[in-house]
C-alpha cells in the first residue's frame, strides 16, 4: 500500500487489504493535524477608518496583527502620492506599522506620510 507524501495517509489500490486500524491511524493523523492548525490559525479582517490628522495613531484590532494593508478608499495602486502601506511584524512602512493590538498610522505632510489624512477614509486588512 502506498501512502500520501506529507502525511503518510493510506492509499490503497484495487488489491490491498483494507483494514480498520488503517482508517483509525489515518484518523488521528488527520485530527492532529487540524489541531495543530487550529492552534496557530490565521484569519484576515478588513474595515475602515477616517483619518483625523493626528500624527500617531492606533487603530485597534482584536490581536496583534502578523501584517496590515492600508490604502485610501478608492485608490488601487500604489505611486509617489499614495495614501496608504503595507507593514509587517518588525517591517514598517512608510506611515503604517505593526504596533501591539492594532496597527499605528501617521500624519505628517512634510515627509508625505499619509495614512491619517482628516476627513478621508482608509480601506486596512489585517492578517491576524
Amino acid at each position: 500500500m502506498t501512502q500520501t507524501p506529507n502525511f503518510q495517509l493510506n492509499q490503497w489500490s484495487g488489491d490491498d487489504y483494507v483494514r480498520r486500524t488503517d482508517f483509525n491511524a489515518d484518523n488521528a493523523k488527520i485530527d492532529a493535524a487540524l489541531t495543530a492548525f487550529s492552534a496557530d490559525k490565521c484569519s484576515l479582517i478588513y474595515g475602515t477608518y477616517t483619518g483625523d490628522d493626528t500624527a500617531n495613531r492606533i487603530i485597534p484590532l482584536e490581536r496583534t496583527p502578523r501584517a496590515v494593508l492600508v490604502m485610501e478608499a478608492g485608490k488601487y495602486t500604489f505611486n509617489v502620492n499614495t495614501r496608504g502601506g503595507l507593514a509587517f511584524q518588525g517591517a514598517p512602512s512608510s506611515g503604517v506599522s505593526v504596533a501591539e493590538g492594532g496597527f499605528l498610522v501617521s500624519h505628517d505632510y512634510d515627509r508625505t506620510i499619509h495614512t491619517n489624512d482628516s476627513g478621508l477614509t482608509y480601506f486596512y486588512l489585517a492578517l491576524l
